[in-house]
């Protein structure tokens, strides 16, 4: 594999040759990384500090919402959350991602569909995907949302626990759907 290094000096070592060696890096130290972004297909490489987990997302330019894995030093293919400076060494591999939040939503018209949604959406929009997941109108059927594992009715929140079975009941029938049923 060759590369240049952001410094423009030249790079010969692998990845993963470098993760066998142990180059584990000392805090504070400058180390090389290999960075893949939510949809590049190559990674990017960058020499960073390895001061603290915050410093490192800033010197990547991340986001509140990016999360960064890192790869294992010996298991190339498998990647953990970044928590800890310990785990970043030289010439590992960071991933960037954007995490999704997703539920499941079960109603009389719908059978256990998923729901998700990315931060930045806010509370109007999922409540509005929740909604028509669960097969009614949003805005014109009045609602009810009730989780399922302990049968409690619940307010909406964009914090919702992730993989939440969430039973979504009408409270009227809509206009429309009144008058459906009255013609038939």
């Amino acid at each position: 594999v060759f590369s240049l290094r952001a410094r423009g000096r030249p790079r010969t070592e692998a990845p993963a040759a470098m993760a066998e060696a142990g180059r584990e890096a000392s805090p504070g130290a400058m180390v090389t990384v290999f960075v893949l972004f939510p949809g590049r297909t190559e990674a990017v490489c960058r020499d960073v500090s390895c001061s603290s987990v915050p410093v490192l997302r800033q010197q990547l330019g991340l986001t509140v919402e990016q999360e960064l894995t890192v790869n294992h030093p010996r298991h190339q293919g498998q990647f953990a959350l970044l928590e800890r400076v310990d785990q970043v060494f030289d010439g590992c591999s960071l991933k960037v991602f954007v995490p999704q939040h997703s539920i499941f939503v079960t109603s009389a018209l719908a059978v256990r569909r998923p729901v998700a949604w990315y931060p930045g959406a806010s509370l109007d929009d999922v409540e509005k995907a929740i909604v028509r997941a669960a097969g009614y109108e949003p805005g014109r059927s009045k609602v009810e949302f009730i989780d399922a594992s302990t049968e409690t009715a619940i307010a909406l929140s964009l914090s919702i626990p992730r993989d939440t079975e969430l039973r979504v009941v009408e409270l009227a029938p809509s206009p429309a759907r009144s008058t459906q049923a009255q013609q038939l």
